[in-house]
């Protein structure tokens, strides 16, 4: 019979903790902010943190213990990270499907946990196939495998591990005083809307208990999201608000249309900008297609592996592709619909793969379109098909890129191959059966839409592409006109449209925490602490859920 060894025992608790951890800070950060920044950076100091103290008592190899914990923890990260960034989408395109979800909560935890495990699961499938490829025969990278390895080998880290404890626990004090004591409002007012002609200026409050992550957030990130956010609120003050005033004022006989509201305007001018960018994208597609049968089936390179390593991967596809296949026939999908998005899903992962390889960057969104937008063409998917298909490639592309990284950090740091996938698997297990419960409790309380705390910028961009043939046509070209010009300025399209339509206070926050990052020499020596911050703000917003539905 077998007995767990005590060093067995702790990383399986270790794994777990801090699994549920990324999760529920993913899936708030994901959600509220629309970024997904890797929460490898966040566990390896915490992992660090533990072991400097468990590692002496428990004979564990410090460096193995601390990169086993983190590659298997993050999984958790990017699970939530793709599911904020796609499952919401069925809010947007269908609200009354969706709140049916919401009032079964059994039904809704157990269909996404389930889902996560299967997409999760073909991710890890891809990543199986493409390992001994990518990272023996191509030798990529995989940076934030290298930056995890150095992080845990670099001298003074410890300290590092404590400040971002120390923000962990200081955030949790602050927002229990303020729970008891009530010494601030639940929001602070700085201004009420102001109008200046066709300039509207809109009303800027900002919460109380959810301040905290975003200047942390806005800080660590810096110009990169406060630059295009600013740009972006300035846009929709400066430029859609009046072009909405001159288009609904133009004479009749000008031009064929219908008057519309602002908020009409606004999405019509944003689906625009969201299709440019899609159909740029597609022509993107071709040379994808061509790299991957080039650098795969012409070269043969999977049939050429030895034997005994062919027969795990085939047992795994047959059996992930059959339950995944189970999964989608209960929606309904056709058989040839399944095909369709296995063979184009796993296409689009091999080249995120590469990408992820190349500069540690995971473009989820943009290949989830490329299958979504032709699937929708060929067999006339329904909302939440549409929303299943795009999440399943975000979900399985993210993993597998998350896997690998991990995989990099394993041969760096000299991990036995089995111990390293066995609690990758753990990880993604632990993830998935909590993810449906955090993902409510998260959106019962806080709300989805441009006027909750839950914006979920990422799957209303792609609701705003689904239905862009129900908006005004000719707002539709102006914002694709606009579109076409972003791509001239060194500006992220994604982050820009997040000024425009995240709620001016959130966008406020962030571009105020990456100002403030911009006034400090030395602004990495704050980047622990602040995680730590952001990290404590999610988990305490989680318990206070928890503690309204008990």
């Amino acid at each position: 019979m077998f007995f767990p060894s005590t060093k067995h025992i702790i990383l399986f608790v270790m794994t777990v903790l801090l699994s549920i951890f990324s999760t529920v800070v993913m899936s708030y950060i994901a959600m509220a902010a629309a970024i997904g920044p890797w929460i490898e950076t966040t566990l390896v100091l915490c992992s660090m943190f533990i072991f400097n103290f468990l590692a002496r008592y428990a004979m564990l190899n410090y460096t193995q213990a601390v990169g086993i914990t983190t590659a298997a923890g993050g999984i958790g990260g990017i699970l939530a990270t793709s599911f904020a960034f796609s499952m919401p989408t069925l809010y947007f395109i269908s609200p009354n499907i969706f709140q049916s979800w919401m009032q079964n909560p059994l039904f809704f935890i157990t269909i996404f946990s389930i889902f996560a495990l299967m997409a999760g699961s073909f991710g890890f499938l891809i990543a199986n196939i493409f390992e001994e490829y990518l990272l023996e025969k191509q030798q990529m990278k995989f940076p934030i495998g290298d930056l995890i390895y150095n992080t845990i080998i670099a001298p003074g880290q410890l300290s590092r591990a404590k400040e971002l404890i120390s923000g962990f626990f200081l955030t949790h004090c602050a927002l229990f005083l303020y729970t008891i004591t009530k010494f601030f409002d639940q929001s602070i007012t700085l201004n009420n809307a102001y109008r200046l002609s066709v300039f509207v200026l809109p009303p800027i409050i900002l919460p109380v208990t959810q301040l905290p992550m975003y200047i942390a957030i806005g800080f660590i990130t810096g110009h990169v999201i406060a630059i295009p956010l600013l740009v972006g609120f300035l846009i929709k003050i400066l430029c859609l608000n009046p072009l909405f005033y001159f288009y609904n004022h133009m004479p009749q006989f000008l031009i064929f249309r219908n008057l519309i509201t602002e908020s009409e305007f606004t999405l019509a001018f944003c689906s625009g900008m969201i299709l440019f960018g899609a159909i740029k994208g597609f022509f993107q597609l071709i040379p994808t297609l061509k790299n991957f049968f080039d650098k795969t089936l012409k070269n043969k390179w999977f049939l050429n592996q030895e034997s005994s390593s062919i027969v795990i991967p085939w047992i795994q596809i047959i059996f992930i592709l059959s339950v995944n296949s189970l999964f989608f026939f209960y929606f309904e999908f056709s058989l040839f619909a399944q095909i369709y998005l296995f063979i184009f899903s796993a296409i689009c992962i091999y080249q995120m793969l590469i990408i992820a390889g190349k500069i540690g960057i995971i473009p989820l969104g943009r290949f989830a379109t490329f299958v979504m937008i032709p699937g929708m063409l060929l067999f006339n998917f329904d909302p939440i098909q549409i929303t299943l298909v795009a999440a399943f490639v975000e979900i399985a592309g993210g993993v597998a890129g998350d896997v690998l990284f991990g995989r990099k950090l394993a041969r760096l740091a000299n991990i036995e191959k089995e111990d390293i996938r066995t609690f990758q698997w753990l990880g993604l297990i632990v993830s998935a059966l909590c993810i449906g419960i955090i993902f409510w409790l998260f959106i019962h309380n806080l709300g989805l839409g441009k006027a909750a705390g839950l914006p979920a910028i990422k799957a209303y961009n792609r609701a705003l592409l689904i239905n862009f043939k129900h908006f005004d046509f000719y707002v539709l070209i102006i914002g694709m006109l606009f579109g076409s010009l972003i791509q001239f300025i060194n500006i992220n399209p994604a982050l820009l449209l997040g000024g425009i339509l995240m709620p001016p206070n959130i966008s406020l926050m962030l571009v105020a925490g990456g100002m403030c990052s911009l006034l400090l020499k030395n602004k990495e020596d704050y980047y622990p602490i602040l995680s730590g911050v952001s990290a404590a703000n999610s988990i305490w917003l989680l318990l206070d859920a928890l503690v309204k539905n008990t």
